[in-house]
């Protein structure tokens, strides 16, 4: 990782979170409307962070880091395969990665080993919240599947995550 950071403690949603950074991907998922459990169950020397929702019948754990880069979560991903974990998986890292007038929140790998990182977007079908990985053409809708384009909308997902930090910046400790 590029930089060290302390954790924080915080409680969000009645539940203590080990880090500040995870409590917001907590609260940023409620906002996306995306079900997480956090700390789910125990892997061989590992506990996911979460396991998320990421479309009817498509859950992935996901991994928390501080990267500043995508290309930083590669080691995360290692990690969780080293568990024995085959199925989906996602490795997010200090927030969503900007690429041109894309946003991606992190790098995804499914079960068929597929690897690419996880866009967000507007689901041209039904207006909801898509999650689709650059790396395959099929959109996965919350609501339901569409092999729709999505349209990319930075600048709501921008403001989701900075109410996310809002609804978790100073309850570090309660």
């Amino acid at each position: 990782m590029s930089t060290a950071y302390a954790a924080i403690p915080t409680v969000y949603a009645g539940v203590r979170f080990r880090s500040r950074l995870e409590a917001r991907w907590a609260c940023f998922f409620d906002l996306l409307e995306m079900e997480w459990k956090y700390e789910p169950f125990d892997l061989d020397g590992y506990i996911p962070d979460f396991l998320v929702t990421l479309a009817p019948l498509i859950q992935a754990i996901v991994e928390v880091k501080p990267a500043l880069k995508v290309e930083e979560l590669g080691p995360s991903l290692d990690k969780i395969r080293n568990s024995g974990w085959d199925d989906h998986m996602l490795a997010v890292g200090a927030g969503p990665f900007h690429r041109g007038d894309r946003r991606t929140i992190g790098y995804f790998v499914n079960s068929r080993d597929d690897q690419g990182q996880l866009a967000l977007g507007l689901c041209a079908h039904c207006g909801v919240f898509t999650v689709a990985s650059t790396k395959e053409d099929r959109i996965y809708c919350l609501r339901e599947q569409h092999d729709l384009p999505i349209a990319t909308v930075p600048k709501i997902l921008d403001r989701l995550w900075s109410v996310a930090g809002n609804e978790t910046q100073w309850k570090g400790g309660q």
